[in-house]
């Protein structure tokens, strides 16, 4: 088990998937609650899980739960987002304090962002494409690979994308097929 960090994070992608498909079918802010622990804890085991929230936009998109009003189940993705980005608030506050993210990365809070989309880019280049993997890639501080940098900025501006279509899908009225069964 050289990757326990990556099989720790797939276990609790999995939990949240779980916690997802029961919210979708049941309702209820504890089952949401679950699956926000679920996902936190798969990215806090590893930063690459942030993307497992477009995995479960996908879920919704094309594998919905059957019987389950696809609204609570965007309803559900779209509130996850916020949730994505506050996991990395402890992140950065621990590694400013470790000198990990600091004045070796360009000094100033840019500078680290660009490295750190231009290092996620990477990551989902080797998930999505293969290659040689490595516990850590060589990144020079600041704005120097401009491609990745923009790859990273487009999957940024994916999952931005997929909420914003998400908040929309919820507010239009649903189809006849979306209804929930009356009681």
């Amino acid at each position: 088990l050289s990757e326990r960090k990556g099989l720790l994070a797939a276990l609790f992608a999995f939990a949240c998937l779980a916690a997802f498909q029961r919210f979708c079918e049941r309702g209820g802010l504890g089952r949401w609650l679950l699956t926000a622990l679920a996902l936190l804890a798969a990215i806090f085991s590893k930063g690459l899980a942030l993307a497992f929230v477009g995995v479960l936009a996908l879920f919704v998109w094309l594998l919905p739960v059957p019987g389950a009003p696809r609204r609570r189940a965007w309803l559900g993705v779209a509130a996850l987002v916020p949730v994505c980005a506050g996991a990395f608030v402890p992140l950065w506050i621990a590694g400013s304090r470790l000198a990990m993210v600091g004045e070796q990365h360009g000094g100033g809070v840019g500078a680290a962002a660009a490295m750190m989309l231009q290092i996620h880019a990477r990551y989902l280049w080797r998930a999505l494409l293969g290659g040689p993997l490595a516990p850590v890639y060589e990144t020079p501080a600041g704005l120097t690979q401009p491609a990745l940098f923009a790859a990273g900025l487009a999957a940024l501006g994916g999952l931005l994308a997929l909420s914003l279509w998400a908040l929309w899908r919820c507010r239009r009225p649903p189809r006849p097929d979306e209804r929930e069964p009356e009681t």
